[in-house]
């Protein structure tokens, strides 16, 4: 009850514009500490302050990242949306999703993923795409030290004029041990 009051009262210290994103910022936030297989993150890229020749401004980005486990596996979704496009409206966005799935009684799961996204050309209205990329492949997870590690290798297709076709080695970490 305590912290309900605290925080009623810090809302009310608040006025107008101030009061509404420091709401939403707290219907945005306590969900995302509550709910451990999410993230919601508003990032700021310099590119402009770095690269003044080659980048025409700063602009924000937002991520949104999910995983959960599934029965006999897990799956994984990250949305980014890059707002560099005129007044700061998204001007680009990203698609990734991967599942993986045990298949075999030895640890071995099976990994598919996809990647893609679409975007505006800056001083157009002609929109573009991100390339298409398919990755079918199995995944290892295992223990090193104290941490949960999987190294999955992938048959990847991208999606290009003359289509590729190659092999991807990943490594990630999981879970740290506790």
């Amino acid at each position: 009850m305590f912290v309900f009051n605290s925080t009623r009262q810090t809302i009310y210290s608040y006025s107008g514009l101030r009061r509404l994103v420091f709401l939403f910022l707290l219907i945005v936030f306590i969900p995302s500490f509550s709910l451990f297989s999410q993230s919601l993150q508003l990032q700021y890229d310099l590119r402009h302050s770095v690269d003044p020749q080659n980048n025409k401004s700063n602009y924000p980005s937002l991520y949104y990242e999910y995983f959960r486990n599934v029965k006999n596996g897990a799956f994984f979704t990250k949305i980014q949306s890059d707002f560099f496009g005129e007044r700061h409206n998204i001007g680009q966005m990203y698609l990734q999703l991967f599942g993986e799935y045990k298949f075999w009684k030895p640890l071995l799961f099976l990994h598919l993923e996809y990647n893609g996204g679409l975007g505006i050309a800056e001083g157009t209205t002609y929109g573009y795409h991100i390339n298409n990329a398919y990755l079918l492949g199995t995944a290892y997870p295992f223990l090193w030290g104290a941490d949960w590690q999987s190294a999955s290798l992938c048959y990847r297709h991208s999606a290009l004029k003359k289509p590729s076709l190659d092999l991807q080695l990943n490594e990630s970490l999981l879970k740290p041990m506790k």
